[in-house]
């Protein structure tokens, strides 16, 4: 029984072709970009009602919390230092054997940074000499064996830092010395209050104005975080207009293993502020999304309606059907072209008269002009939000110009406190040692940052005995007295040392290391500099020229600083609007040096909300242009340049030159309507019977044509038998 089959049914022209040319779907389509591009444009305008709009509720200026985090850094740092430099100075003292332990206590405590000192027997804690202020030996721990930092609070309420080194023969040196907050111009419209507290949230020091009870509790939290090596803020409610912000940060020391137990806690209650003006994000917003659809409804109207309209024309006339079928003319310049270019080829497979080249050629827009008009008002849309939005000027609160100024004043007391102390230990360890200092210089410099070297000076200046790197400091002699001196040194950087008489006459030379000035400095915001009595530039944060002058633009306020005390102001910058803030070295050695401390830190760096939507303002405007650029892009390189390269082919169809192949570039509409048009271009070649089928070449569109010669058929012959196989 044999296999009965359907006889299939004449395909109906054009029916074949439509099935023949397949188009890809998604990123491809004539209006794929187009809707894609509306979409992410109108998802795009929500965002930026967001973003520029604003929130009604207000809060503190981050720039005011941020300030505090710094001033509660640095001033950990200066509490921590004090342990640390304890360590450093009863190692220094202990490098030299002392005759008798009455002996050592007393050449300590010839350095007036000790309030007691004291030698006990390690195994009983015994009493075998002392002098000074009674130590608080009980705070000790059992076993020291190297050197232990323990705070304590003394019956003043003070801190005090005690500090123990092991000796030979199974004894103890203990020594305490006082540690107090730096000084800092506090108070003021903030309410600041800088506090040394205890892990239980007992305030051992304070600076600023004094501390209100409501914050009370939020004060022992933070004390207890930070005393466990935790750092942060918390903030209570609104009062008046004003929410206390209490900022935290733990002490600790290089010296030592952990943190100390201790705090810096910092109070502000900083005037609340509204995170920006509310509405003004419905305006961008509603004009992008009025920019996206009408750009979307031209480039329908220009390329994607003309295009679908003359791609159901092509595959008509390609599929055979001449007769019956109209040829739709468009305003769009390329896609007429080739619509001119199928009825230049229906007129002559259909027995008419063929029209003559560009008789019916309109002029209408080009279809870039479309995507580029598009285009440009999305742009035009970002500059106009980036001039309006993120071209205002920006207020800054008095709050934070005045948190800036205390940041700046710490800073300026930290790099006072340790030059100061480099001095005097230079000065207590030329009188500890007596003549023979060479034998303890590398304990005098070990565990110390500030300096980077230590040497003893002759009488004509010339360096001996160096403990660190190589010496900076040009051979000259030295004054009698103790003090701080600059000089240019051999390389091309300020020299700043301290020097201590020895009684031979030589000088004991500490040269401060210009990196540890720079951490100091780095306490204040932004770009911080050291300047002398002539303004010239001593140390920075940043690259600086050895004794460059101070800009123009922040002489004034560094002059002012020199004649009443710290100045801290908003004023022209080197790079525009900034917070200038200025503070003179006073007290001591270096106050003696008339230098001042200038901060200036532009405003575009600081967290205010008008930054905030400057910087939410130039996001969205830069999103706006990628898309815009995406919008271009996509289309001219996909849809814009295949469609031109179409309309150049059907030219030369028009002008009755067939000789050229058009290969479709893309598998999409624009790549149908080529193909066609090269159909009918085989059809004013090959006859109409070419019509209805998508007969493709083989091979790529830069191969060579080669006409392969017909193999002629072999006649029939009866086949030869094979030969038999031979044997073995």
């Amino acid at each position: 029984m044999g296999v009965r089959t359907r006889r299939p049914r004449r395909p109906q022209p054009g029916h074949t072709l439509t099935d023949q040319l397949p188009e890809s779907g998604f990123p491809s389509g004539i209006g794929t970009p187009a809707t894609t591009v509306l979409v992410l444009l109108l998802l795009h305008a929500g965002l930026c009602a967001v973003l520029l709009g604003g929130r009604e509720s207000g809060t503190v200026p981050a720039a005011i919390a941020e300030s505090q985090a710094q001033l509660v850094r640095g001033a950990g740092a200066a509490v921590g230092a004090a342990a640390s430099q304890g360590i450093a100075d009863l190692r220094a003292a202990t490098a030299v054997p002392a005759a008798t332990p009455e002996d050592l206590v007393a050449r300590l405590l010839q350095n007036g940074k000790w309030r007691g000192a004291a030698v006990l027997d390690a195994g009983s804690r015994a009493l075998v000499a002392s002098r000074g202020e009674p130590v608080a030996v009980q705070s000790l721990p059992r076993s020291v064996t190297g050197t232990t930092v323990t705070p304590v609070v003394g019956a003043d309420g003070a801190l005090r830092v005690v500090v123990a080194q092991a000796l030979p023969g199974a004894r103890l040196l203990v020594a305490a010395r006082g540690s107090r907050l730096p000084d800092a111009a506090l108070g003021g419209d903030l309410r600041e209050t800088l506090l040394l507290t205890a892990s239980t949230g007992q305030v051992i020091d304070s600076r600023g104005a004094p501390l209100d009870p409501d914050v009370g509790r939020l004060v022992e939290l933070a004390s207890a975080a930070a005393a466990a090596g935790e750092k942060g803020n918390l903030t209570g409610s609104t009062v008046a207009g004003r929410q206390p912000t209490v900022v935290y940060t733990p002490v600790s020391s290089a010296q030592v293993d952990g943190v100390l137990g201790l705090a810096v806690v910092s109070v502000v209650r900083a005037p609340v502020t509204d995170s920006g003006p509310g509405g003004n994000g419905v305006i961008p917003a509603v004009a992008l999304a009025a920019v996206a659809l009408s750009g979307f409804l031209v480039v329908r109207r220009v390329l994607v309606g003309p295009v679908r309209r003359l791609r159901a024309d092509a595959l008509a006339i390609a599929g055979g059907r001449l007769m019956t079928t109209r040829i739709r003319r468009s305003r769009t310049r390329e896609v007429d072209r080739i619509a001119a270019a199928f009825e230049h080829c229906r007129a002559e497979l259909g027995g008419g008269t063929p029209e003559r080249p560009g008789s019916r050629r309109r002029r209408g827009p080009a279809t870039w002009f479309a995507i580029g008009l598009t285009s440009a008002a999305v742009l035009g849309w970002s500059a106009t939000v980036l001039v309006t939005a993120g071209s205002r000027d920006v207020v800054v609160p008095d709050a934070v110009v005045s948190s800036a100024g205390n940041q700046t004043t710490a800073a300026t007391d930290a790099l006072r406190r340790s030059l100061n102390d480099g001095l005097a230990d230079l000065t207590s360890f030329a009188a500890l040692t007596g003549g023979d200092v060479r034998s303890g210089l590398d304990e005098l410099i070990a565990g110390q940052s500030r300096y980077r070297s230590v040497y003893v000076a002759d009488r004509s200046g010339g360096a001996g005995s160096v403990v660190g790197r190589p010496p900076l400091r040009t051979a000259e002699p030295l004054p009698a007295e103790p003090g701080l001196l600059l000089r240019q040194g051999t390389a091309p950087v300020p020299v700043l040392f301290a020097h201590a008489p020895l009684p031979d006459g030589q000088a004991l030379v500490g040269e401060f290391d210009l990196d540890h000035i720079a951490r100091l400095l780095g306490r204040a915001p932004g770009s911080v500099r050291l300047v002398d009595d002539d303004l010239r530039t001593i140390a920075a944060t940043d690259g600086f020229v050895a004794f460059a002058e101070l800009g123009a633009e922040l002489r004034d306020s560094a002059t002012d600083a020199g004649k009443d005390g710290p100045v801290a102001r908003t004023q022209e910058g080197t790079d525009g609007q900034a917070v200038v803030v200025a503070a003179p070295l006073r007290g001591g050695a270096s106050g003696q040096l008339g230098w001042t401390v200038v901060a200036e830190q532009p405003v575009v760096d600081l967290a205010l909300p008008g930054n905030e939507q400057r910087r939410d303002a130039m996001v969205a405007a830069l999103v706006a242009a990628l898309l815009a650029v995406l919008l271009f892009g996509w289309q001219y390189l996909l849809l814009l340049r295949p469609l031109r390269r179409v309309a150049e082919a059907a030219d030369e169809i028009v002008a009755g030159r067939y000789s050229s192949v058009t290969y479709p570039q893309h598998q999409d509409q624009i790549g149908t309507i080529a193909s066609c048009l090269e159909i009918c271009r085989q059809a004013l070649t090959d006859g109409v019977r070419r019509l209805g089928g998508a007969r493709r070449p083989s091979g790529a569109a830069t191969d060579a044509t080669e006409l392969i010669a017909a193999v002629p058929s072999a006649p029939r012959t009866r086949p030869r038998p094979s030969p038999a196989p031979r044997g073995r």
